[in-house]
């Protein structure tokens, strides 16, 4: 076995570790830097903060733009490409008092993968067919508040892509409904959870608005 061998020491206070384009990130909250560090062990400054930096993180945007979570002014700072940190996202009155932001984590999947996920995970446990009934009215759907069906399977996979749709029979031919406007009456426990599942997603994410990945 190879024997651990440092890869760099006189860090104040080092967290937040990341591997990301070949290097070693993390922050160090004592030096109030965001450091990237090479396989040999040579760190470059990557960002420097003006604000107490106890606790801070880092993690990326799918375009890779650089985030630090400024946890004591309840901020979500953004690098731009001159350098400079801009807020994000303003997360004042989202955490007690007392507890700030300590970690950060961005959803490597952009909202047609959310869906895909979605999308093989319902057609892989929906037991159909099953009863429904219409919660919702919606303006893309013929269906009024309690009328019932049945739910035969899942819409076509392209008409998935930002919203779950499942068939029920029609005339002349299957109908694609919203999922979100169903709540079901008549199914198999796995079915029924898996149904409160997709729809709880989607109710308690803001960026969703009637079943849509925003």
């Amino acid at each position: 076995m190879s024997e651990v061998q440092p890869l760099l020491d006189g860090l104040s206070f080092g967290e937040s570790l990341r591997w990301h384009q070949d290097r070693l990130w993390l922050a160090d909250w004592g030096a109030q830097e965001v450091l990237a560090i090479d396989r040999e062990g040579q760190p470059e400054v990557m960002a420097r903060v003006d604000f107490p930096a106890f606790p801070m993180c880092i993690d990326w945007l799918p375009d890779g733009r650089l985030l630090v979570v400024a946890a004591r002014d309840e901020r979500l700072l953004r690098q731009e490409p001159d350098g400079s940190l801009v807020t994000h996202a303003d997360l004042n009155g989202l955490a007690e008092r007392g507890h700030p932001w300590n970690e950060i984590v961005v959803d490597a999947y952009g909202p047609e993968e959310q869906a895909m996920g979605w999308y093989a995970y319902l057609e892989g446990t929906l037991e159909f067919p099953f009863r429904v009934c219409c919660r919702v009215e919606r303006a893309i759907s013929p269906l009024r508040v309690d009328d019932e069906l049945e739910v035969v399977g899942m819409g076509p996979e392209e008409e998935c892509a930002h919203e779950m749709f499942v068939l029920t029979p029609w005339e002349p031919r299957p109908l694609a409904v919203p999922l979100m406007q169903l709540k079901v009456i008549q199914a198999e426990d796995a079915t029924r959870e898996a149904v409160e599942d997709w729809q709880y997603w989607v109710e308690v994410d803001t960026s969703c608005r009637n079943g849509v990945s925003c």
